[in-house]
């Protein structure tokens, strides 16, 4: 960049943003804007509604609550697409999509040990305990004999024909190992460390099975409690269980529901917010779904009153996990290509005083992913280690970050993030080339489990996470080429500070023996990482022809290169 464009760039920022309490003003008025008109208390008395409901693609109550959220989208001046008149904003609809099996709900439980009276689980105090995908027992129950897979050594060599086999195995493989084999159902213990099953002996957390039309297994999952009574049974002798499974499977197709508020200038370009509906837990996604069914009408509010002026079309996209948004960006691919991000909402509800979780941004894949160190620490959930290859350079991740940083300034809550790890919605935008982030909360105790209810859920949470995403709608869906050079600022000082830490990072490693080959490899990755996010604000500039946001992206990248080359330069002084 020549001189006197890198002093034109400087000069347009300053007029327009200081590095940093310009930026800050940028999000100032939409953070403003959406901790006003966000309600913790309706969004939680919404997850409370659809929490009791056991939510399977397909399934009546999956569609019940796709009513309940189209009732909340006409109240908040939404109307169907079919409806819209010129000039009309705010539309709904609804996409079908066949599936390929059966949908399923669980309808009656009940497992006891035969000679006692009082059972060892029923569906009403253990929604989760019929494994997904189950099929019924006859009307009256089943009773066999129970075979302790794990008493054995040699498994393959029990005859299994005509028993109930149990065992703490995933049932998956359980149920399809004993079906072949004979067997007449599984009772599987499967509830993971995380889930603290000493401390909540009675919980019990949902697996599916596999679709077997042919062998039509059942299989009935274990809380601590009842894997422990069933193993001092069985150490006394042999014993039998009464086992009661009725489940529902129809030929229906899975439903999304989408509403948007449409852009003034460039309605093809768009946000999207999505949350799953079709998991039966309050946390795990009620509150996704009731928190997004808030924004939409805290939007709609301000866009009624003028406050909200989107240049770009703001979408919410509700519907089957992976699924609905896959289906969403192959129904139209000149649609998707206007995406400019996506944004998952997955467990965002979670009192944390008493799961002991903590609020996450989920950052799109970054150097993080691959060297975690410094501060940067998983959730605990899980994911992969990836490679140079699957990095996903974008601005997302550090606005995201400054947008709640904002919020929690008015609100005292605490933020934090984990590198990529997958396993929501964000996952599927991103495996079709779009950039997405996940708001999420981990760990959780209550994970899956039937105790994921709606006393588990804050509506300050709610109130915070729905807050934090309607200031990013905003910000992102109004920017323009102008408010564009303020988020280059944020994403510079972003990566003024993780170039820094980097650098001190690396410094402490060659003082225990680490190799500097290894140091410059992370720093270069990390420089090169924020080069091509700074690269993605072009996309921002509606016109597509604005010279001075692209002056002060070229000023930002020169800065980046001349803090790499310092920080290796020190790097190979401090080796040598």
């Amino acid at each position: 960049m020549s001189w006197w464009r890198y002093l034109r760039a400087v000069a347009l920022v300053a007029a327009t943003w200081s590095p940093v309490a310009n930026a800050d003003h940028l999000i100032a008025t939409p953070v403003a804007h959406a901790l006003s008109s966000i309600s913790g208390d309706r969004a939680l008395d919404t997850a409370g509604t659809l929490g009791g409901l056991w939510r399977r693609a397909g399934n009546e109550p999956y569609d019940l609550a796709l009513g309940h959220l189209v009732d909340e989208l006409r109240a908040a001046g939404f109307v169907p697409r079919e409806q819209t008149k010129d000039g009309h904003r705010l539309s709904f609809h609804i996409v079908e999509e066949p599936m390929l099996t059966p949908t399923w709900e669980p309808l009656d439980a009940r497992l006891e040990l035969v000679g006692e009276t009082a059972p060892m689980m029923t569906l009403d105090t253990n929604p989760n305990m019929i494994a997904i995908n189950a099929y019924s027992t006859r009307a009256t129950g089943i009773e066999a004999e129970v075979v302790n897979l794990d008493a054995h050594a040699d498994a393959a060599t029990l005859d299994i024909r005509g028993k109930i086999v149990f065992s703490e195995r995933h049932p998956w493989r359980l149920t399809e190992w004993a079906s072949r084999r004979g067997a007449v159902g599984v009772l599987a213990y499967a509830v993971p460390d995380l889930n603290r099953p000493d401390e909540f002996a009675h919980s019990v957390v949902h697996h599916p099975i596999g679709h077997d039309p042919v062998r039509r297994p059942w299989a009935l999952l274990l809380s601590r409690h009842a894997r422990d009574r069933l193993r001092e049974a069985l150490d006394a002798g042999p014993v039998t269980v009464r086992a009661l499974v009725s489940t529902k499977r129809e030929r229906r197709p899975s439903r999304s529901l989408i509403a948007e508020i449409h852009g003034h200038e460039a309605a093809e370009e768009r946000f999207v917010i999505s949350a799953h509906l079709q998991e039966p837990g309050a946390n795990d996604n009620a509150s996704g779904v009731a928190l997004l069914a808030e924004i939409a009408r805290g939007t709609a509010e301000l866009a009624r009153g003028g406050n909200f002026k989107p240049a770009r079309t703001l979408t919410f996209l509700w519907g089957d996990e992976f699924l609905a948004v896959e289906a969403y960006l192959r129904a139209d691919p000149s649609r998707a290509a206007g995406i400019i991000a996506g944004l998952s909402l997955d467990m965002v509800g979670a009192d944390t005083a008493l799961t002991g979780g903590r609020f996450l941004i989920e950052r799109m894949p970054d150097p993080a992913a691959i060297w975690m160190r410094g501060n940067d620490r998983p959730s605990g959930w899980g994911g992969e280690k990836l490679r140079v290859d699957d990095m996903r350079p974008h601005y997302l991740n550090d606005v995201t970050r400054r947008v709640c940083d904002q919020v929690a300034q008015h609100t005292g809550w605490r933020v934090d993030s984990n590198p990529y790890e997958g396993g929501s919605d964000h996952e599927a935008f991103l495996h079709q080339g779009h950039a997405a982030v996940l708001f999420w909360h981990f760990p959780d105790p209550f994970y899956h489990s039937d105790l994921d209810r709606a006393d588990k859920l804050s509506a300050e949470t709610l109130h915070n996470v729905g807050s934090c995403a309607m200031a990013l709608a905003i910000v992102l869906t109004t920017a323009d080429a102008q408010s564009a050079v303020g988020l280059v600022h944020i994403v510079r000082g972003a990566a003024r500070s993780r170039l820094q830490v980097e650098l001190d990072l690396g410094l402490e490693e060659l003082d225990t023996g680490q190799s500097l080959g290894r140091q410059t490899q992370i720093l270069d990755a990390w420089a090169d990482w924020y080069l091509a996010a700074l690269g993605e604000f072009s996309k921002l500039d509606i016109n597509r022809h604005s010279p001075g946001l692209q002056d002060a992206v070229e000023a930002a990248k020169d800065a980046v290169n001349s803090q790499r080359d310092a920080a290796i330069l020190r790097l190979h002084t401090q080796a040598n």
